[in-house]
Order: structure tokens, then sequence, then C-alpha cells
């Protein structure tokens, strides 16, 4: 099976107060009150129905990187607020995040507030005794895996071992997708070790996306039609330049795209988007009209502070978006859906919470098309069809 996700965590770097004592990994050392009420909270969470818990692991990473810059500037208060902006999800108190309860332990002891920072190490102790004491799964195998809510729950799993040398990839196992981590650390930071996470069914079953459903012209709004001419037209004179190499950009933007997910996922959003900037060596990010790049670039954007440029580039985002879907229903070959890039096929699958099992390539006539053999929630399967024919005829330039 293909893997739909490939990429590689680096260790977040938290202040060590509690980490040191990683060591503990599988002993009962927190309050059962507050393991307890960590569990509900995550159940809470889960059963939310209007918290994307994808965006809560998105912004929680983001707010503890911003919360350890201004820490160790010694700005407490704004390192505080950082971390308050992550209440509306739940009562930081009962945020169910080792990190981020080692980091509240930290501000409070640097604020002199040696009540709050004992508390707040408790509950860090609690939050990685229900992650490591295999109540939540062991990892040790994919029969066990760690049950997770969030992609942040990994993060912190592999961080509280000290891992390094953190590679993920996906796999399906018994129908069920789940991540598998190979990594060096604790109890024996010489080896390496592998871990399997799961995340839990009722997330992972989400309901599937529409973003890739048109729209009529009739419902749009006129800066939203705009855009959809814009992303049409930018599209075609994608392809027909010829002044670069269309082999030499998908590499370059592949090494670029995975450096900034590993720093996006670190919190690090402004070095992020200055490795993705990467891409500009051979062709500006908004002349390369490649869905899951714009839309990456603009998440980007926005939690750097350009929420002007942000606001364009989320337009143009949807009218690509509307691009693709006007192109067909991808139930047959005759209605496939176009593409420029083979990302985007996995941008159209994963809208729409499927499982890729296979890929496969066919010729019929003058057309390229790619085939997408998925499987859904249910483990209903089921083929999908993508025209490549526009970027087929450029993968081979020299």
């Amino acid at each position: 099976m293909r893997s739909v996700l490939v990429f590689c965590l680096l260790c977040l770097g938290l202040a060590q107060g509690v980490q040191a004592e990683s060591a503990l990994y599988n002993k009962p050392i927190g309050d059962p009150a507050m393991v307890n009420a960590f569990k509900r909270e995550r159940e809470r969470l889960v059963t939310a129905k209007r918290i994307n818990l994808q965006q809560v692991s998105d912004e929680l990473l983001g707010a503890i990187h911003s919360a350890q810059l201004k820490l160790s500037a010694h700005n407490t208060e704004g390192a505080m607020a950082d971390l308050k902006a992550l209440e509306r999800y739940a009562p930081l108190d009962r945020f169910p995040s080792e990190d981020l309860q080692i980091l509240r332990a930290n501000i409070y002891q640097q604020m002199g507030d040696t009540k709050h920072a004992e508390a707040c190490n408790t509950r860090a102790l609690s939050m990685h005794q229900l992650m490591h004491s295999g109540e939540t799964g062991t990892g040790a195998t994919p029969d066990d895996p760690v049950r997770i809510i969030m992609n942040a729950d990994m993060i912190e799993w592999l961080h509280a071992l000290l891992a390094t040398n953190i590679k993920v990839d996906s796999m399906l196992y018994q129908g069920a997708q789940l991540q598998r981590a190979s990594y060096k650390g604790l109890p024996d930071k010489t080896r390496l070790s592998t871990a399997y996470f799961k995340l839990d069914p009722r997330v992972a079953a989400a309901k599937p996306s529409t973003i890739f459903t048109p729209i009529p012209d009739s419902k749009l709004s006129p800066d939203q039609k705009q855009f959809v001419g814009v992303a049409d037209e930018r599209r075609k004179q994608f392809l027909a330049d010829r002044s670069f190499k269309y082999p030499a950009l998908v590499s370059l933007y592949r090494a670029a795209e995975l450096e900034a997910t590993q720093l996006d996922a670190q919190g690090r959003a402004d070095l992020a988007l200055a490795a993705l900037k990467k891409i500009e060596r051979v062709r500006p990010i908004e002349s390369i009209p490649v869905v899951d790049l714009i839309g990456f670039y603009s998440g980007l954007l926005g939690k750097v502070g350009q929420t002007d440029k942000q606001a364009q580039m989320t337009l143009f985002y949807f009218g690509i978006l509307q691009d693709i879907a006007r192109t067909g229903d991808g139930e047959s070959p005759a209605t496939a859906v176009h593409v420029i890039a083979t990302s985007e096929e996995y941008s159209w699958v994963n809208a729409r919470q499927l499982q890729v099992t296979q890929q496969s390539s066919f010729v019929q006539g003058p057309n390229h098309y790619d085939r997408l053999d998925t499987i859904d929630a249910q483990g209903i399967a089921h083929a999908y069809f993508f025209d490549t024919t526009e970027f087929a005829a450029r993968a081979h330039e020299r």
C-alpha cells in the first residue's frame, strides 16, 4: 500500500523540568483525580460538535511555540496570554496536553508563583501517566496502538520519551488506519524503537469535507467568481509555461513542503513559511496554482499575521478548489477529475475521508489517467479516476 502520509517529526525542545522525569514513563506518577479529569476532557473534545480537533492540534502546537519564545525573553505575561487563547477549547487546568502543562509550570516558576507551578507539574505528570501507563494503549504493536484524538498527541507522546531520529508513516492494519513511528528514545536511547498510533475512530470518521463540491456561479460572491476565473487561467498558464522544468519544481516543492511541515508541526510558522518560500528559487508560489500548496501557504500566512495576504490567498485557494471540482466527479475516466499535480489527487480523496489502498496509471486513447482505489470509514471500496494528461507530457522534462 502506498503511504498517504510520510514525514519526519523533530523533538519540540520544551523546557527540561518535567521531561527529565520521563524515565518514569510507565509508572503511576500522577494524581488519579487529575488523570480521570483529563480522560473526561479528551472525551468531551472528541464529542463536541463545533470543535475541529485538527485545528485544535495546530493551534496548540503554535501557542506552545509562541509562548516558549516569549518565556525565553522573560515575557511571562505574553507567554501566558498565548496559552490562554486555547481556553476557547478547554480550561487550561483541564487541557489534556502534557507539554502545555509543563510550559505553564515553567511560566509560573519564572513568575515566582511556586504554588501554581507545582500544581501544573502535577497536571503534567498526570497527563503523562494517562498517555504512557498503557491505559490508552502501549503502542508496542499494531494490535495495541496508542489511541490519540489529534496529531499533537502523537508528537507529545514521542517528545515525552525524548525521542530523536523520528520518522512516521501511515499503514493499514486489519482495516484500520494507523500511524507508525520509528524513533530512538527512552528507555534505551541507543536502540531504534517502533510505536503505533490510532486516531479515535470518531475523529477519523468525521463528516467528509465538501470543499471539492462544485458551486453554481449564481451562489458565488463577485470576489469568489472572479478568483475561480483567476485560478483557471493561472493553472493553464502554469502548464503552458516552458521556462521551468516541471520535475525539478516538483522535487523542490516536495523538499520545501517536508521541511515546512516539520517546522509548522513544532509551532514555528515563521520558519515554516521561510522554508516553503524556497520554492520561489524556481517560480513564485502564487504562480504555482496547486491546491495543497496554496492551501498550506494561506494557512501559514495567517499564522504569521499576514492577514491581508492570507485573505487574498484564501480566495485564490477557493478558486482552485472550484476549478478542480468543475472538471468531473471522478467516477469514471469520462468524468475524471483534472489535476495538475499528483498531490491534488490525494487532496481530493483525503477531503472525502477516504483511505487509498492502491494507485495505478493507464493510458486510454490520447489521455493519461491515474486510478486511486480507496476504502471509506465503513470499509466500502471505491475507485476514482484523475486525468493527468495535462502534466504527464511534462513529467520527463530534463
